[in-house]
């Protein structure tokens, strides 16, 4: 028998991309971003600071910054989902039968780890950010330091 999960194989492709280093074809890291995470451009000139090139572009404002993470923090929340509901519920769901098993039951689980407590977790830390960057609600929502300590420190 044959399955076919959802998903894309951009969307997979997608999701591991963003879970870490891109590495070339004989293992060594490829780094083509530059200190901001912007790609990097042969066009621009060098930015440096202290002595050392921190990168090709100049140093974002701190709102840029923040802004930046909310909108990283909501595209890793997006992929959590895609790749919980589109892969570890329905492999998980399959390896409870052994005749529809694609890997067994203790792998399926092993492989998604905490992903159903992840997305809770950082569902809320989006929200707080989200809730801090909005129009008017820096007081009540407190700045960035205050809601990332919240959020992991607690």
């Amino acid at each position: 028998m044959h399955y076919v999960l959802k998903g894309s194989a951009a969307d997979v492709q997608d999701i591991i991309s963003s879970l870490g280093t891109q590495l070339s074809s004989d293992g060594k890291a490829v780094d083509s971003n530059d200190a901001f995470g912007n790609a990097a451009s042969s066009s621009t000139e060098a930015y440096v600071q202290n002595g050392h090139e921190v990168g090709s572009s100049r140093p974002q404002s701190l709102a840029d910054v923040i802004h930046e993470l909310v909108k990283t923090e909501r595209t890793y929340v997006q992929k959590l989902k895609a790749l919980k509901h589109s892969y570890a519920d329905p492999l998980r769901s399959f390896a409870r039968n052994k005749d529809t098993a694609i890997i067994p039951a203790y792998q399926a689980n092993t492989l998604f780890g905490n992903i159903d407590s992840l997305i809770p977790a950082n569902e809320a830390f989006l929200a707080d950010l989200e809730r801090m960057i909005a129009p008017g609600s820096h007081r009540s929502a407190g700045g960035i330091g205050d809601v990332t300590r919240k959020h992991v420190c607690d």
